[in-house]
Protein backbone atom coordinates (compact mmCIF):
# COMPACT_ATOMS: atom_id res chain seq x y z
CA UNK A 1 0.00 0.00 0.00
CA UNK A 2 1.74 3.39 -0.84
CA UNK A 3 1.76 6.65 1.54
CA UNK A 4 -1.41 8.13 -0.41
CA UNK A 5 -3.06 5.10 -0.34
CA UNK A 6 -2.35 4.44 3.44
CA UNK A 7 -3.38 7.92 4.10
CA UNK A 8 -6.47 7.90 2.16
CA UNK A 9 -7.21 4.72 3.90
CA UNK A 10 -6.58 6.25 7.60
CA UNK A 11 -8.79 9.15 6.83
CA UNK A 12 -11.45 6.96 6.23
CA UNK A 13 -11.37 5.28 8.73
CA UNK A 14 -11.13 7.99 11.57
CA UNK A 15 -14.29 9.21 9.41
CA UNK A 16 -15.80 5.61 10.34
CA UNK A 17 -14.69 6.22 13.57
CA UNK A 18 -16.54 9.37 14.33
CA UNK A 19 -19.48 8.37 12.96
CA UNK A 20 -19.86 5.40 15.19
CA UNK A 21 -18.67 7.33 18.11
CA UNK A 22 -21.94 9.79 17.36
CA UNK A 23 -24.07 7.08 16.90
CA UNK A 24 -23.03 5.87 20.60
CA UNK A 25 -21.65 2.35 18.82
CA UNK A 26 -18.58 2.65 20.82
CA UNK A 27 -16.77 -0.57 20.05
CA UNK A 28 -16.59 -0.01 16.03
CA UNK A 29 -15.12 3.30 16.58
CA UNK A 30 -12.78 1.80 18.80
CA UNK A 31 -11.97 -0.81 16.22
CA UNK A 32 -11.93 1.74 13.25
CA UNK A 33 -9.03 3.26 15.81
CA UNK A 34 -7.02 1.04 16.04
CA UNK A 35 -7.13 -0.02 12.37
CA UNK A 36 -6.18 3.56 11.88
CA UNK A 37 -3.24 3.30 14.32
CA UNK A 38 -2.20 0.02 12.99
CA UNK A 39 -1.67 1.57 9.30
CA UNK A 40 0.10 5.07 10.95
CA UNK A 41 1.14 4.44 14.50
CA UNK A 42 1.60 8.44 14.20
CA UNK A 43 -1.38 9.05 13.59
CA UNK A 44 -2.21 11.37 16.62
CA UNK A 45 -6.19 12.12 15.92
CA UNK A 46 -6.41 8.06 16.06
CA UNK A 47 -5.05 8.35 19.52
CA UNK A 48 -6.57 10.52 20.53
CA UNK A 49 -9.95 9.77 20.02
CA UNK A 50 -9.26 6.29 21.61
CA UNK A 51 -7.64 8.06 24.73
CA UNK A 52 -11.78 9.80 24.41
CA UNK A 53 -12.91 6.35 23.86
CA UNK A 54 -10.90 4.40 27.01
CA UNK A 55 -12.05 7.49 29.32
CA UNK A 56 -15.56 6.68 28.61
CA UNK A 57 -15.01 2.87 29.08
CA UNK A 58 -13.37 4.26 32.62
CA UNK A 59 -10.30 2.81 31.44
CA UNK A 60 -8.14 5.45 32.79
CA UNK A 61 -4.43 4.44 32.45
CA UNK A 62 -4.99 3.31 29.00
CA UNK A 63 -7.01 7.01 28.40
CA UNK A 64 -3.33 8.40 29.83
CA UNK A 65 -1.13 6.37 26.83
CA UNK A 66 -3.19 7.22 24.21
CA UNK A 67 -3.25 10.95 25.41
CA UNK A 68 -0.30 10.97 25.95
CA UNK A 69 0.91 9.51 22.87
CA UNK A 70 -0.98 11.76 20.84
CA UNK A 71 0.45 14.97 22.66
CA UNK A 72 3.70 13.71 22.01
CA UNK A 73 3.05 13.53 17.75
CA UNK A 74 1.45 17.01 17.71
CA UNK A 75 1.51 18.84 20.98
CA UNK A 76 -1.80 20.27 20.91
CA UNK A 77 -2.77 22.36 24.02
CA UNK A 78 -6.45 20.91 24.22
CA UNK A 79 -4.77 17.13 24.47
CA UNK A 80 -2.54 18.52 27.45
CA UNK A 81 -5.52 19.80 28.68
CA UNK A 82 -7.59 16.39 28.97
CA UNK A 83 -4.43 15.16 29.96
CA UNK A 84 -4.75 17.15 32.91
CA UNK A 85 -8.03 16.95 33.60
CA UNK A 86 -7.74 12.84 33.66
CA UNK A 87 -4.75 12.92 36.00
CA UNK A 88 -7.41 14.32 38.69
CA UNK A 89 -9.91 11.43 37.66
CA UNK A 90 -7.47 8.94 38.23
CA UNK A 91 -6.74 11.21 41.69
CA UNK A 92 -9.81 11.30 42.63
CA UNK A 93 -10.05 7.67 41.81
CA UNK A 94 -7.13 6.51 43.93
CA UNK A 95 -8.57 8.62 46.52
CA UNK A 96 -12.03 6.92 46.92
CA UNK A 97 -10.12 3.27 46.70
CA UNK A 98 -8.22 4.39 49.73
CA UNK A 99 -11.20 5.97 51.61
CA UNK A 100 -13.29 2.50 51.20
CA UNK A 101 -10.33 0.70 51.53
CA UNK A 102 -7.87 -0.22 54.19
CA UNK A 103 -7.16 3.65 56.21
CA UNK A 104 -3.56 4.54 57.46
CA UNK A 105 -3.76 4.61 61.55
CA UNK A 106 -4.84 8.37 61.87
CA UNK A 107 -8.04 7.38 59.16
CA UNK A 108 -7.21 10.44 57.50
CA UNK A 109 -7.30 10.26 53.55
CA UNK A 110 -4.94 11.27 51.50
CA UNK A 111 -3.35 14.29 51.69
CA UNK A 112 -3.59 17.27 49.33
CA UNK A 113 -0.46 18.18 47.54
CA UNK A 114 -0.46 22.32 47.31
CA UNK A 115 2.54 22.39 44.94
CA UNK A 116 0.23 20.19 42.73
CA UNK A 117 -2.52 22.26 43.12
CA UNK A 118 -0.37 25.63 42.38
CA UNK A 119 0.94 23.90 39.32
CA UNK A 120 -2.30 22.97 37.58
CA UNK A 121 -3.55 26.52 38.19
CA UNK A 122 -0.88 27.49 36.55
CA UNK A 123 -1.48 25.31 33.20
CA UNK A 124 -5.29 26.80 33.12
CA UNK A 125 -6.83 29.05 36.09
CA UNK A 126 -9.32 26.65 37.92
CA UNK A 127 -7.55 23.32 37.37
CA UNK A 128 -6.27 23.85 40.97
CA UNK A 129 -9.35 24.55 42.22
CA UNK A 130 -11.00 21.16 40.65
CA UNK A 131 -8.57 18.83 42.13
CA UNK A 132 -8.99 20.54 45.46
CA UNK A 133 -12.84 19.75 45.39
CA UNK A 134 -13.50 23.31 44.84
CA UNK A 135 -16.13 22.81 41.93
CA UNK A 136 -17.85 25.97 41.95
CA UNK A 137 -14.39 27.99 42.41
CA UNK A 138 -12.96 26.24 39.75
CA UNK A 139 -15.87 27.06 37.34
CA UNK A 140 -15.52 30.72 38.46
CA UNK A 141 -12.22 30.74 37.29
CA UNK A 142 -12.33 28.78 34.25
CA UNK A 143 -14.99 30.68 33.01
CA UNK A 144 -13.55 34.13 33.21
CA UNK A 145 -10.21 32.81 31.95
CA UNK A 146 -11.93 31.98 28.72
CA UNK A 147 -13.81 35.34 28.21
CA UNK A 148 -9.94 36.96 28.71
CA UNK A 149 -8.54 34.69 26.13
CA UNK A 150 -9.21 36.62 23.14
CA UNK A 151 -7.60 39.86 24.70
CA UNK A 152 -4.63 37.66 25.47
CA UNK A 153 -4.39 36.80 21.60
CA UNK A 154 -4.86 39.83 20.27
CA UNK A 155 -1.92 41.18 22.90
CA UNK A 156 0.31 38.44 21.76
CA UNK A 157 -0.68 39.07 18.06
CA UNK A 158 0.54 43.15 18.26
CA UNK A 159 3.63 41.98 20.07
CA UNK A 160 4.55 39.61 17.83
CA UNK A 161 3.16 41.35 14.29
CA UNK A 162 6.35 43.44 13.59
CA UNK A 163 8.50 39.75 13.49
CA UNK A 164 6.33 38.81 10.47
CA UNK A 165 6.78 41.93 8.67
CA UNK A 166 3.62 43.90 9.08
CA UNK A 167 4.81 46.30 11.14
CA UNK A 168 3.87 47.46 14.84
CA UNK A 169 -0.12 46.91 15.92
CA UNK A 170 -1.71 49.40 18.10
CA UNK A 171 -2.84 48.26 21.44
CA UNK A 172 -5.17 50.54 23.10
CA UNK A 173 -5.22 51.23 26.87
CA UNK A 174 -8.09 48.90 27.61
CA UNK A 175 -6.49 45.77 25.68
CA UNK A 176 -3.16 46.24 28.30
CA UNK A 177 -5.81 46.77 31.14
CA UNK A 178 -7.22 43.39 30.53
CA UNK A 179 -4.04 42.14 29.68
CA UNK A 180 -2.94 42.97 33.83
CA UNK A 181 -5.97 41.43 34.94
CA UNK A 182 -5.13 38.23 33.33
CA UNK A 183 -2.14 37.93 34.94
CA UNK A 184 -3.99 38.99 38.06
CA UNK A 185 -6.48 35.58 37.50
CA UNK A 186 -3.56 33.56 37.34
CA UNK A 187 -1.60 34.69 40.68
CA UNK A 188 -5.11 34.88 42.39
CA UNK A 189 -6.32 31.16 40.75
CA UNK A 190 -2.75 29.76 41.59
CA UNK A 191 -2.22 31.44 45.09
CA UNK A 192 -5.83 30.64 46.21
CA UNK A 193 -5.23 26.91 44.64
CA UNK A 194 -2.11 26.35 46.78
CA UNK A 195 -3.27 27.90 49.98
CA UNK A 196 -7.07 26.29 49.74
CA UNK A 197 -5.30 22.41 49.52
CA UNK A 198 -3.41 23.82 52.70
CA UNK A 199 -6.58 24.81 54.33
CA UNK A 200 -8.21 21.25 52.84
CA UNK A 201 -5.30 19.37 54.70
CA UNK A 202 -6.15 21.08 58.27
CA UNK A 203 -9.26 20.10 58.12
CA UNK A 204 -11.18 22.94 57.26
CA UNK A 205 -14.32 23.11 54.87
CA UNK A 206 -13.46 22.93 51.11
CA UNK A 207 -15.85 25.93 50.46
CA UNK A 208 -13.28 28.63 51.82
CA UNK A 209 -9.34 29.08 51.24
CA UNK A 210 -6.52 30.85 52.99
CA UNK A 211 -8.11 34.25 51.75
CA UNK A 212 -10.72 34.02 53.80
CA UNK A 213 -11.67 34.73 57.63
Amino acid sequence: MGTDERAERVDRLLTTAHVQRMRDNLEEARRACEEAVALDPECAAAHEMLGDLAAAREELEAAMKHYREAFRLDGKPATEEKIALLALRIDERKRGELSTGTRSPSGSRKRLNPSLACALSMLFPGLGQLYNGEYRKAAGFALLWVLLLPNLYAVFSALLSPLSGHGAKPVSGMTWLLALVQIGVVVVALTDASLSAVAINRGKTQGKSGWEI
